[in-house]
């Protein structure tokens, strides 16, 4: 169980990262993607071989979600042709579906800017030849070439819509690994997309929260109002404001937070840790 979570964790953050782009790039990174994993048997046997003699750790989750073939795609790459092959078809099936394969090329100029600020050396994927700036020319060119008078939609509300649940996914894994700047960034990002959904306004909440820095409380605390003005039966945030209170010292602010909570959320997993917090007749089912 633990490998597949890993291994989801893992195939979430490679997908926002095409997500963060208009539904071209993420169609060509799909391809990509697909390619690599249905390439021909005699390249599956050299990629087990190589597979195996890599030691256990890192890599091992992601094999067993991608298999072998997968996980060495990802992390070795292929030839430069088979790679330039991957990059024609998944501009070919981009112009098919109607969208604009102008926007192609800022794929890679996006993965490149957030390797430098999040000082990456090498991405999973796109991580071995042609390198990055390679693969941008390689659009280009397909681009200038063969498909200069192609026009298409972009689809960016549409798409922007159906990533919500995605980023929101994956700011709590930077979360939980301890990684608050990269959450509060991709939490905002989502934001922008649903401002009136109350779930962005408490993520960011839980993102102040669990962070604790110097004002975070009282930040967390009116993200959590934020939530509750959009929604104010959305019941996550009356528990993320009573564990503010709880460490603001606030006793009765927390007891009454937390009994706005159970109401709206009887059945809720933590019900029985949330009660040993509330006074005894409060705490009864």
């Amino acid at each position: 169980m633990g490998d597949v979570i890993h291994g989801r964790r893992v195939l979430i953050a490679v997908l926002v990262l095409a997500a963060l782009f208009a539904p071209p790039l993420a169609k060509a990174f799909g391809w990509q993607l697909v390619y690599e994993l249905a390439i021909i048997p005699m390249v599956v046997a050299m990629a087990l071989l190589q597979i195996a003699a890599l030691p256990a750790g890192a890599y091992g989750s992601v094999v067993g979600l991608l298999g072998a073939m997968g996980a060495t795609a990802a992390v070795s790459g292929y030839s430069r042709s088979m790679e330039s092959e991957a990059d024609a078809n998944g501009l070919r099936l981009t112009i098919q579906a109607g969208y604009d394969p102008s926007q192609s090329p800022k794929l890679f100029e996006y993965i490149q800017k957030e390797l430098e600020e999040r000082k990456i050396d090498e991405p999973f994927f796109f991580g071995s030849h042609p390198r990055l700036q390679e693969r941008k020319e390689n659009y280009t060119h397909l681009l200038a070439e063969e498909y200069g008078d192609k026009t298409g939609k972009k689809g960016d509300e549409e798409f922007a819509e159906s990533i919500y649940p995605l980023l929101l996914d994956n700011a709590q894994m930077d979360l939980s690994l301890g990684r608050s700047s990269w959450a509060e960034e991709t939490i905002r990002r989502a934001m922008n997309i649903r401002p009136a959904d109350p779930s962005g306004h408490y993520h960011l909440g839980e993102m102040f929260r669990r962070r604790g820095e110097e004002k975070d409380l009282e930040q967390g605390e009116r993200s959590y109002r934020s939530a509750l003005e959009c929604d104010e039966a959305f019941a996550p945030a009356y528990r993320g404001l009573g564990m503010i209170y709880l460490k603001q010292g606030k006793k009765e602010e927390a007891q009454g937070a937390f009994a706005h909570y159970l109401e709206l959320s009887p059945q809720a997993e933590d019900r029985a840790y949330i009660e040993q917090y509330l006074p005894k007749s409060d705490g009864k089912k």
